[in-house]
């Protein structure tokens, strides 16, 4: 990914922990407000800052890498899940084996739809940021990151609750954590501008550094 320097390094780690996480906790719906959403899409609304930042600072090519690194790193994630969910377990600990396969069964289906939109949303948001960067002629990094962000958080929702929970729950329950999931993916889009903004300034200083 050539030379990079110890922020952009701890934000791609952060990046690819955070997805690697939430694979494992999205199978979880949760409710907030009268809202139900998958409780991953709290950990996925850190990405999309994440790659924003990035690709202010170091541009298309090296987001579009970070991104590519973080799907390998999560085939592994699925590998391991899926190799201890179904090892045979010992004699001793038949109880708690059915309660960890319980937990983590529905772990490769939810893992699979949450790549899937990962890498489709993210491209995409990567792409509308770049393009909205042209048309703004490299100003205006609040509008952006906001409109790229949106509209990626709209497609990365509306796969991931399709491929992860079609079948499993009426239409109205996709619809409703469908709604859920991208209402409060926005609102955390909103609240994190300023994060966005002091991210790109932390990242520049070290940048004209290296």
């Amino acid at each position: 990914m050539g030379t990079i320097g110890p922020r952009v390094f701890v934000l791609s780690c952060l990046f690819i922990a955070s997805l690697s996480v939430l694979n494992i906790v999205s199978s979880k719906i949760v409710a907030l407000g009268g809202l139900t959403f998958s409780v991953g899409s709290y950990l996925y609304a850190v990405t999309f800052p994440i790659t924003d930042a990035i690709s202010e600072v170091k541009g298309k090519a090296f987001a579009r890498r970070l991104v590519l690194y973080g799907f390998a790193v999560n085939i592994f994630v699925i590998g391991v899940v899926a190799f201890s969910a179904w090892h045979p377990p010992a004699p001793f600990w038949g109880e708690q084996n059915k309660a960890f396969q319980a937990t983590l069964y529905a772990a490769p289906r939810i893992m699979v739809a949450s790549m899937i939109a990962y890498l489709v949303a993210q491209f995409h948001d990567i792409w509308a940021f770049h393009f909205w960067k042209a048309v703004t002629k490299g100003k205006f990094l609040w509008l952006r990151n906001n409109l790229s962000t949106f509209t990626s958080q709209i497609v990365d929702t509306s796969i991931f609750t399709v491929l992860a929970f079609a079948g499993t729950m009426p239409i109205s329950g996709l619809v409703s954590v469908a709604m859920g999931g991208v209402i409060v993916k926005i609102v955390l889009a909103l609240i994190d501008t300023p994060v966005v903004y002091a991210t790109v300034a932390w990242l520049r200083s070290e940048h004209k550094q290296i």
